[in-house]
């Protein structure tokens, strides 16, 4: 996976997360189940995939005690239906996101205070018969924009941990 690809994912999700957040001071802000579907392609065999699946979201705030806003995000996917698009082996997969952001409002864009930290983990798993086309994937990654406006991208395990079969 390459580090344009997990910088898309993160920014995907947080943008995702700004649909679904509302206002809040602290507690659960969002925590609703939509339907998912799409396509992708298999890391290990490159075979194309179609995919269903019910996502559930929770997103949740709270101000510390120093006064910083601190943000969590979960994605969920549950019930995944995948199928290989060139054999029509019909896979089970499931899908975490998670991120946790501190000193800035997802809904509103504001920032309470710098610097802003967004972390996140990313872990999908296919599970085939017989192996065939399995594979979980794992990414984690840590940003951060410090108050002189650098900001900075670690990756745990860049490009990311792939298991295969």
């Amino acid at each position: 996976m390459t580090r344009l690809t997990k910088v898309g994912i993160a920014l995907a999700n947080v943008m995702l997360a700004m649909i679904f957040a509302i206002p809040s001071s602290a507690g659960v802000v969002t925590n609703v189940t939509v339907p998912i579907s799409g396509t992708g392609t298999n890391p290990c065999n490159g075979h194309p995939f179609s995919f269903t699946a019910s996502e559930h979201v929770l997103v949740t705030t709270t101000f510390d005690a120093a006064g910083g806003f601190n943000g969590h995000l979960e994605f969920n996917n549950m019930h995944d239906e995948v199928t290989d698009l060139l054999t029509g082996i019909q896979c089970k997969a499931h899908g975490r996101e998670s991120l946790s952001m501190h000193n800035i409002d997802v809904q509103s864009g504001t920032v309470y205070d710098l610097p802003i930290v967004v972390s996140a983990t990313f872990r999908t798993d296919a599970n085939c018969p017989n192996s065939q086309g399995s594979f979980v994937i794992t990414v984690h990654a840590h940003t951060t924009i410090n108050p002189d406006g650098k900001a900075t991208v670690f990756f745990d395990n860049s490009p990311g941990d792939l298991k295969c079969g």
